[in-house]
């Protein structure tokens, strides 16, 4: 897997709490993406969102080596073969979604601050929008090996759930705050709480 422009800050990127999940979508005059070697795929880079459980130790949607993770954010990329969203949900090879896990340590990570301040300012209600004031470089949000990862084919975890997805998971997780994972109270967020995907390292 290859990243394409993820150094290049996205600026003003709009932010919406879905009634889903808290979304940050790429301005359309930006090109971001990724490129997969098999079958030899360029994906356009659309939105990530966040997914949160109720607690700090249980909130990804994927466990690996029977470990849940604090929070997971999924990066979903689009097929450049495709014209949309709509056209691409209905072909196997239509959508890629990396997945990046977090993990709670003692420190800050700065470069999500920006986007925690962002969340608290659209908690309080579905489709409430706002732009990011700072610009956003998507390679700061991975890993530092942002490369090694499992990969299998599946559906959206969000509505309307289409088979259509080429899941990237990435191995390494990213550590930050309680303070960050936990930008609002429990309550004022919208998530669900789906069966986790279980990956298991031989």
């Amino acid at each position: 897997m290859r990243y394409i422009n993820y150094d290049e800050p996205l600026y003003s990127p709009d932010i919406v709490n879905n009634g889903h999940t808290v979304q940050v979508s790429a301005p359309h005059d930006r090109y971001h993406g990724i490129r997969l070697p098999h079958p030899a795929s360029t994906f356009r880079f659309l939105q990530f969102h966040f997914h949160w459980g109720n607690s700090s130790a249980r909130g990804s949607e994927h466990v690996v080596d029977d470990n849940s993770y604090s929070m997971e954010m999924h990066l979903v990329h689009m097929n450049t073969k495709y014209t949309s969203v709509e056209q691409a949900s209905k072909h196997g090879d239509g959508l890629a979604v990396v997945a990046v896990l977090f993990k709670v340590g003692q420190v800050d990570n700065l470069y999500f601050d920006v986007i925690v301040d962002a969340v608290r300012q659209v908690q309080t209600g579905e489709n409430v929008h706002m732009n990011v004031t700072k610009p956003v470089v998507l390679s700061h949000l991975l890993p530092k090996d942002g490369v090694d990862h499992f990969q299998y084919f599946g559906s959206l975890t969000t509505p309307p759930c289409s088979e259509a997805v080429t899941w990237i998971v990435l191995r390494k997780a990213v550590t930050m705050s309680e303070r960050q994972v936990r930008p609002c109270p429990y309550e004022e967020l919208l998530f669900e709480d789906k069966p986790n995907s279980s990956w298991n390292e031989a």
